[in-house]
């Protein structure tokens, strides 16, 4: 799980400390960088374990304004099957036209280091001798040269799912299965077909059944061929003994949002993922938002999973606010600070109107 993040000159971070717990919920007023860490962290992911050029996903323009400085620096611990990680990754400005590349990069952990200084990587093995290399600064080591050491923290990394659903680009047809779901789960037929070949039958069926207790007269989620090796995607309704097939794309905004969460609790949060996900109350009712909330608590405490939220949904701030909010605050154009959600346990308002009220900065 992701214990440590700090963020200094990018975009409206400046020396910017966070310590998630295993559950956390964040909220923020509009401007205060909560989608901007969503995309620090995609991006981190993106560079440091899937190897995309760095330039491709920071760019010298994000830079913090009122900072005269060149060099960006991101830090990231973790627990990873009981063990500790520490990765920084110092990004500066070079050539023309500008753009920036790795100019430091170390992880730490399991008795083992990777250290890239001045265009070459030093690997550490435990126990092992170190071992000099000549690395390319338009890319990370750890995705490109990164040693089996940190096998297991490079994986996790690169599990790490950060969401903003867009159920409109949602569609039934597949032409493969995919193994990795995109932040808008535009692909979710596809990543729902690997998750159908990947896992058990139970385990399957353990989502179903909790969507037909969130779905009114829900039965089935149906692959069906469509020829040329794709596959389309239907929902099955019972209604008066009958079933009814109706394909995903033409399903409600809301019912797309609770097969997609679902999945999320069963085949992410179960297997100890990290999961962050960006306001996922949209399209979904007060009653339909606490049994999610109470499966992927569950997930979470159950598999050693982490759930970080991005939501003022009243239902959600009631429920996770006292025990696990955090909010970012931010004084003008200055920079983010986060503080834990202060609240008031002898006011009779709950924390939803509190918030609501803004009497939760006071």
């Amino acid at each position: 799980m992701l214990t440590r993040l700090y963020i200094d000159n990018f975009r409206c971070f400046e020396k910017f400390e966070w310590k998630p717990g295993r559950k956390q919920l964040i909220l923020g007023r509009n401007g205060t960088g909560k989608t901007s860490l969503m995309w620090v962290i995609q991006a981190l992911v993106e560079v440091a374990a899937h190897g995309e050029r760095v330039d491709k996903w920071f760019r010298f323009d994000q830079r913090t304004r009122w900072l005269d400085q060149s060099q960006m620096t991101f830090e990231l611990d973790a627990l990873v099957r009981d063990r500790s990680y520490s990765y920084c990754l110092t990004l500066a400005l070079e050539g023309t036209p500008p753009h920036m590349a790795v100019s430091r990069e170390e992880l730490t952990g399991a008795g083992a280091q990777l250290l890239f200084e001045e265009g070459s990587l030093t690997a550490r093995s435990a126990g092992g001798r170190p071992v000099t290399l000549k690395m390319d600064p338009s890319r990370t080591t750890l995705a490109t040269a990164g040693d089996e050491a940190f096998a297991a923290f490079r994986g996790w990394l690169g599990g790490i799912s950060c969401w903003h659903p867009i159920p409109e680009l949602m569609g039934s047809r597949a032409d493969a299965p995919e193994d990795a779901i995109r932040v808008d789960l535009s692909n979710f037929v596809g990543w729902y077909w690997s998750l159908v070949k990947k896992y058990a039958a139970d385990e399957n069926a353990a989502f179903l059944n909790d969507l037909r207790e969130s779905l009114s007269g829900f039965d089935q989620l149906v692959l069906k061929e469509a020829g040329g090796g794709a596959k389309i995607l239907y929902a099955a309704f019972r209604r008066n003994a009958q079933s009814h097939t109706i394909p995903f794309s033409e399903l409600s905004d809301g019912q797309k949002y609770l097969i997609c969460f679902y999945a999320i609790a069963h085949f992410v949060i179960a297997e100890g993922g990290t999961v962050i996900v960006d306001e996922p109350d949209n399209f979904i009712s007060l009653s339909e938002i606490q049994p999610w909330l109470n499966r992927i608590e569950e997930m979470a405490d159950d598999h050693k999973g982490q759930v970080i939220l991005i939501s003022h949904h009243p239902e959600i701030l009631n429920q996770w606010a006292p025990s696990y909010g955090v909010q970012f605050i931010r004084e003008g154009a200055g920079p983010v600070r986060v503080e834990k959600f202060k609240g008031d346990p002898e006011s009779p308002l709950s924390a939803a109107e509190l918030v609501a009220r803004g009497w939760d900065l006071d």
